[in-house]
Formats: C-alpha cells, structure tokens, sequence
C-alpha cells in the first residue's frame, strides 16, 4: 500500500450525505473549512451544502479525485468501489458502521480481493486516517481537537478509542505525524508503510485482531530494530492476548495495557534519545516524592547513578537524592550532573508546593539537551503548571503526572535500548 500519497491528496469525494449531524455530514464541513485541496460531496438529498455544490452521482464530476469516503451499507459497497475504479480513484476509506460476524467479513474479504491492485481500500468500520494536512475525520474538530504535529503514528482497529487517543494526546501535549483507523482489517501492512515513513518515529497500535500472526512478527521486527512500536491490545488477560504477547516478543515490540503507560512510552520515545547505560540521577525539591522516585528506580531495572568523586564534592545528596541546586548555581550544577559519566539520565522532580518555578528553567534545560542524555521532568498537573508543562514539552523533554510514571519511561527506554543492541 502506497500509504505516502494517500496524506499527499489533492482532492477529496464524500459519498453520500443524507442527513444533518450524519458522519458524512460532519466530514463535509470538516473538509470545507479544514482540507487544501478539492472537496466534493455527493448528496440525493441534499443540492447545496455549506454554500458548495453538491452532486447526485460520481459521473456527473468531471476533475480527478484522489480519495473517495464512502459511507453506504455492506449490499452497495461493491457497487459504489466499482464506479469509484470507473473514475480511477486511487483510494477508498469505508467508514460504513457494519456489524462484523462470519458472513460480513467473508463479503468484506470478497470486496476487497474483488479489487486487489485496482484501489486501495481501508476499512470498512473505519473513522478516517489524520495528519496535518489530510484530516479526513468524521468528528468536527470542535467535538474532538486534533493533537499537535509529532513523530508518532498510529494504527488503530477500534472505532471507539480513536476519539480516546486524540483526547489524550491533546490533553497531554504529544505530538501525532498518522493516524489510521483501519477497522478490523489486518495491520501488517500499513505496519510495513509507516515502518518506511520517515515522518514516523514511533509507532503506536491498538490491536483486536492479527490475521496472519507469521508476516506480523516479520515485518514488526525488521522495524523495531530502528524504531520503537508499542501496542495495547483489546484481548486483555484472555489466552488469544497470551498468544499476543508472544508474538510481541519475538518481534521486539512493547506491549503495554493502558492507554495512560501507552502515551507515557509513545512520549517518552518520541522526544528522548536512548540510554548509554542504566545509571539514573534524581534531582528533587521535596523529600517525600524523592524517596518515592528512588524507591521505584532501584525496584526497577535501572539503578541509582553511582556518582564520581568529583561530582560528589560539587552537589548535595540526602536519602540518595541530589538536593534541588539554590538559584545561584543551579545551571551550574545542572551541568555538572549531566556531564557526569555515571549519569545516563536525569529525572527532575519538581513541586511547585515547595516552591516557586523559576521563570529561565525552560532556556537552562534546553540548553542542558546538549549532553545527549535523556531528561525527564516530574510536574503535577494544576492551573498554574499547565504551561510551564507545554513549554517543556514543546523543548522535547516529557513531564510526567508522578515519579512512578517517569520511572516507567526511563526503564522503557532502557529495556529499548537494550532490544536494538542485541
């Protein structure tokens, strides 16, 4: 599947809108106000809509269209693909809603074998695929923001999480380059395409279904040795989610399940660079959440950096945390810490009750990037850290809700590193 140039169109048809607040409806004016290129809707109801023509037919449009999404039930699909072929359209996204039991996925397979190298078809039972400049979504961007751009792509079987993951990545800051919402057709193709996409750095999946587990594992680990793929699957504790997970291990993939560890990992990957070595240093401005923070590192597999005598003679450590530098040589110390070779990463926890946040904290940790060495901030989230947070972020150093949490994302990187060197 040549996924590059389906976010390359140029041009758009909606198949059909019948009524007002329908899904095709919505994508419509979605694509009205939001998509560059050419929109067309093809409507019998319906002979203007949002002051754009509209057509009863495709034959009656006569400009070449890219993509066509089509909303019409399992009997007219074929049909309606057929006259998509006719105009040469190059893809077909089906978010008809079809109740998937033996019968329809048999006539689903039929359709699509029926036009195997005549059109590329995604779905049925999809919600559209998104990046910046191809939101073809049929949720207005009013009832679901769209994240900011990144360098994680996703594939998702579900219908209902996709609304949960832009919900999330929004909220959370996390930057998204695909998504595609492929209904319950197999993911190892699209898999394959986003492996090659040099927008993608970090691949996230939700899964409910592999149909050929052999050619999954194939593909999954010729693309986790360059970059990392984390998956949440629907089959939670169940023996088909045991043979799941053994597939995820033969590819190398990192299999996590919640939404929550599954955008912590995606964030982690996307903004950090991997550790040389699994010696962490806390720095902290409270004792409490300090303690908590080691107590999780050495619980986990990386360890307490084991400092150097020189580094040791230049901070000040109580309970084997480094105490949160006083103003005047805090960048200083930073420096020092970071430059330390038993320091692989810095996780960095600050409680803004136990203090202010000093205004040029965002500059000194850019700049602290330099060392290469991956960062982590600990934050809790309240009104008045809310863009202290999206501005560390937007630097590339992820903030995470609790030490627990930020400790997960420095072992994940870790556990990566460890899955790429051998």
């Amino acid at each position: 599947m040549k996924l590059n140039k389906l976010f390359e169109s140029k041009s758009v048809v909606v198949i059909d809108v019948d009524e007002e607040n329908s899904k095709t409806y919505n994508l419509s004016y979605n694509l009205l106000r939001n998509f560059h290129g050419d929109t067309y809707i093809i409507s019998a109801v319906f002979s203007e809509l949002f002051h754009k023509q509209t057509f009863e037919s495709l034959s009656e449009i006569e400009d070449p269209i890219d993509v066509a999404i089509i909303d019409k039930p399992l009997s007219e699909l074929k049909n309606v693909i057929s006259e998509c072929v006719k105009r040469k359209i190059k893809y077909c996204i089906l978010i008809s809603e079809i109740d998937e039991n033996e019968k329809t996925k048999e006539e689903i397979k039929k359709i699509k074998k029926h036009f195997k190298d005549k059109i590329e078809i995604i779905g049925p039972n999809s919600i559209g695929v998104y990046s910046k400049d191809t939101d073809f979504l049929f949720f207005t961007r009013k009832k679901l923001p769209r994240p900011i751009q990144g360098n994680i792509s996703i594939i998702d079987q579900s219908r209902t999480i996709g609304p949960t993951i832009f919900d999330f990545m929004t909220y959370e800051g996390i930057g998204i380059s695909k998504y595609i919402s492929i209904g319950s057709e197999d993911p190892t193709e699209i898999l394959n395409v986003l492996g090659k996409d040099m927008e993608t750095r970090c691949i996230i999946m939700y899964i409910e279904n592999i149909e050929n587990g052999i050619e999954f594992i194939k593909v999954a680990k010729k693309i986790s040795d360059k970059k990392p793929i984390v998956v949440l699957t629907s089959e939670i504790g169940t023996m088909k989610s045991q043979i799941y997970s053994e597939a995820f291990k033969k590819a190398n993939i990192i299999e996590t399940d919640n939404i929550e560890e599954l955008f912590d990992y995606a964030k982690t990957f996307e903004k950090l660079p991997l550790l040389k070595h699994k010696g962490i240093a806390i720095v902290s401005n409270t004792t409490s959440l300090g303690k908590i923070c080691y107590h999780n590192l050495i619980n986990s597999e990386l360890m307490s950096a084991d400092y150097s005598k020189n580094l040791l003679k230049k901070i000040e450590i109580q309970d084997n945390i480094i105490k949160m530098p006083d103003e005047e040589t805090f960048e200083k110390k930073i420096n020092y810490i970071l430059k330390d070779e038993s320091v692989a990463g810095l996780i960095f926890i600050l409680s803004v009750y136990e203090g202010k946040i000093r205004p040029d904290i965002i500059d000194i940790m850019a700049d602290a990037k330099i060392y290469g060495k991956p960062i982590v901030f600990v934050i809790s989230k309240n009104n008045f850290t809310l863009l202290h947070i999206k501005k560390m972020q937007n630097i590339g150093i992820p903030v995470y809700a609790s030490p627990q949490r930020a400790v997960k994302a420095m072992e994940i990187l870790w556990k990566y590193s460890i899955l790429v060197h051998h």
